[in-house]
């Protein structure tokens, strides 16, 4: 996998430097405490479902009891993404603002989570796509199917970026087009004469 074609977001780029300037620079940096306290929260684990309360000033995570570490790490993220994006009471919107709500902070979830700029560290260890796959869920302590879920969504990125690239070449350099590459595309298309 080649990520320099990957455009990041405004979302991701705005996480990775605030990941950046408070020391998070690979999965192992990756601690949910830290993390949560950058964004002014603290973590509380409870025998009722993941949720967060939270004010301009502070927010309490709460993550269930009865969930594994891999699944407690994917609630945080995306409770965190609330925290981040959001304002306002859920209990109080109407359904469509909650949805939107929740497919943002399931968006943000995915870029928290595993960031696009630390995944170079793992390149190299990839022998086989499943492989991979392993080696980052273990690394960022997610669950597979999460972990797939980002991949999808990088992968998706760049090979749009690589359509764009060429493209732009394309569109730059005419000089491939020639009468037989006509008559060639004509051929591949059933175009008659």
């Amino acid at each position: 996998m080649d990520l320099s074609l990957y455009k990041p977001t405004e979302t991701e780029e705005w996480l990775s430097f605030i990941y950046r300037k408070n020391g998070i620079h690979s999965a192992a940096d990756m601690d949910l405490d830290h993390i949560a306290a950058i964004f002014r929260a603290m973590i509380e684990i409870h025998p009722y479902e993941s949720k967060v309360i939270w004010s301009d000033n502070f927010a309490l995570i709460y993550l269930h009891a009865l969930l594994n570490k891999e699944q407690r790490r994917e609630n945080f993220f995306h409770e965190l993404g609330h925290i981040v994006r959001h304002c306002g009471d859920q209990f109080r919107m109407p359904e469509a603002f909650i949805e939107l709500q929740e497919q943002q902070a399931a968006q943000f979830q995915l870029y928290a989570a595993m960031p696009a700029y630390m995944l170079d560290e793992f390149i190299h260890d990839v022998y086989s796509w499943s492989a991979f796959e392993k080696i980052l869920a273990e690394a960022f302590c997610l669950p597979i199917g999460f972990v797939q879920k980002r991949l999808n969504q990088i992968m998706n990125r760049l090979q749009l970026a690589q359509l764009d690239k060429e493209r732009r070449e394309r569109t730059i350099d005419t000089s491939y087009i020639t009468t037989e590459y006509i008559r060639q595309m004509q051929a591949r298309w059933g175009i008659q004469r």
